[in-house]
């Protein structure tokens, strides 16, 4: 009996497919692209134990500023609330990490309070990039996305095109935005709208 293997999808597959096929523009004022099939980890806990055990299972320190994140090479860390946060991780590290997490904050003593839920069957990063990236953004969110106001360091949750997302500046001119799966084709769609007078190219 033939073996049925299952294949994780990006929800962006045919779109990116649709606009790829498009002509290229000769100068790209805007880039957008995917960093696919990341794992995302939501972390729920407060005190210096929670804390602590989060540290010494990714070597990062909890950001407890509002809108900020902390990073290292492999993982993203972004603040969501006074003790909710959301770790991003390479694509099929998030079990063994979140095992690795269970196991740390389950011997802190005294006893903690806390979840870790992986949440990576519903999440989607798009990038985008350029010249004009952030114009592309102000054309849908509320959000002051300057880079002197909204610089690299710092996310926040907002509304774009009328989607919940997590934007976080990559540089001045690169941002991911966080959406959720359900929310991904039309966030793209929308995007290569708003881009369209810029040049817009997939990468």
């Amino acid at each position: 009996m033939a073996e049925l293997a299952l294949r994780q999808e990006s929800p962006l597959v045919a779109a990116k497919q649709l606009q790829q096929s498009n002509a290229q523009p000769a100068v790209a004022g805007v880039k957008l692209g995917e960093q696919p099939l990341l794992g995302y980890l939501n972390l729920r806990g407060q005190g210096d134990g929670f804390a602590d055990a989060v540290q010494q299972s990714i070597g990062l320190t909890l950001p407890t500023t509002a809108n900020t994140l902390s990073e290292n090479d492999d993982h993203v860390l972004c603040w969501l609330g006074p003790d909710e946060w959301l770790l991003m991780v390479p694509p099929g590290d998030q079990d063994a990490l979140a095992s690795q997490l269970q196991t740390s904050l389950q011997a802190q003593q005294p006893a903690l309070h806390y979840a870790v839920t992986d949440t990576s069957s519903g999440l989607c990063t798009i990038s985008i990039s350029g010249q004009y990236a952030r114009a592309v953004l102000a054309k849908g969110c509320p959000l002051d996305l300057h880079p002197r106001v909204f610089a690299v360091g710092q996310c926040a949750q907002t509304v774009l095109a009328k989607a919940g997302v997590l934007l976080c500046p990559r540089a001045d001119d690169s941002l991911h935005i966080i959406v959720r799966r359900s929310f991904a084709d039309y966030l793209w769609r929308w995007l290569v709208d708003a881009a369209e007078e810029y040049g817009v190219a997939v990468i």
